[in-house]
């Protein structure tokens, strides 16, 4: 088990066990199969969504927190990225008298859009990568969704405290991916940025999927802004093909960058030698 399946399969655990309790496993009642459903995006990035759901199966398989005989089915539903089709799972996960709980991918946009039917609902969600900050601030007075990660309300301030306080940058340039998620933490980050004395930082706002020319046209920009450092939120997509091109331009800018670009195959598209430059 790597390092990142052991945090994470013990925060999944810690949550469970802090929320459910062993009396929510010794009831006489206890059906003898229950069920955990995991709504990702198992289509455009099914390594985050695996990652997930191997995190939540060791969680159990290495604990004793299930009565003996009964049996845990971890159920993997596929919402493709999409808000109306994450909802569709959840409608799923409520008809199953068997059901523990919904855990959620590394999308933000299905729980911001549905969070507050989701608390009238009654709706266990627990989020294992989704970092959107409001999420998990709604306004109803029943909450039914947990985090055991890190959101971005933290992710942004610390990504930006981190290139100027600790790797002395002057001059960052942000590169945000196009999205609510992305366009948050631009404001959250520029409002840091500020705080520590720098005003008004390039921005750009690059779209999921962009075209090599594109990539390069962003490089080009960035390094053109003469920025000293940059601090990317976004996917693999996409800023795998900007830092490509950023090395062949010889370019000496760090790069500082959010979680979300581990959702692929970014250790295929960018090499051991790339990253270690940037």
């Amino acid at each position: 088990m790597t390092r990142t399946m052991q945090i994470l399969s013990s925060l999944v655990l810690f949550l469970f066990a802090l929320i459910l309790g062993p009396s929510a496993f010794a009831l006489p009642d206890t059906p003898r199969t229950l069920r955990i459903y995991l709504d990702a995006d198992r289509y455009n990035n099914f390594a985050s969504a695996r990652s997930i759901e191997m995190g939540v199966s060791a969680a159990f398989s290495h604990s004793d927190l299930l009565p003996e005989g009964v049996e845990l089915e971890v159920v993997p539903m596929d919402h493709r990225g999409n808000a109306k089709r994450s909802f569709k799972n959840f409608l799923t996960f409520e008809k199953d008298p068997n059901a523990l709980a919904i855990v959620g991918g590394m999308h933000s946009p299905p729980y911001l859009t549905y969070r507050d039917t989701i608390n009238e609902r009654g709706l266990l969600l627990l989020l294992a990568w989704s970092a959107g900050g409001p999420i998990t601030r709604g306004q109803s007075e029943n909450n039914w969704i947990f985090r055991v990660s890190v959101d971005d309300t933290k992710a942004g301030p610390f990504l930006a405290n981190s290139a100027v306080k600790a790797a002395g940058c002057t001059d960052p340039a942000l590169l945000i991916l196009n999205s609510g998620w992305g366009r948050f933490n631009l404001a959250t980050m520029s409002d840091t940025l500020a705080d520590l004395g720098i005003a008004n930082p390039t921005s750009i706002l690059m779209d999921e999927e962009i075209s090599g020319e594109m990539a390069t046209i962003i490089a080009r920009d960035i390094v053109g802004s003469d920025a000293d450092c940059l601090i990317y939120v976004g996917h693999t997509r996409g800023g795998a093909d900007v830092f490509n091109v950023l090395v062949g331009m010889d370019s000496s800018i760090r790069v500082f960058s959010h979680w979300g670009i581990t959702d692929g195959d970014f250790l295929n598209k960018v090499s051991p030698e790339t990253r270690a430059d940037l």
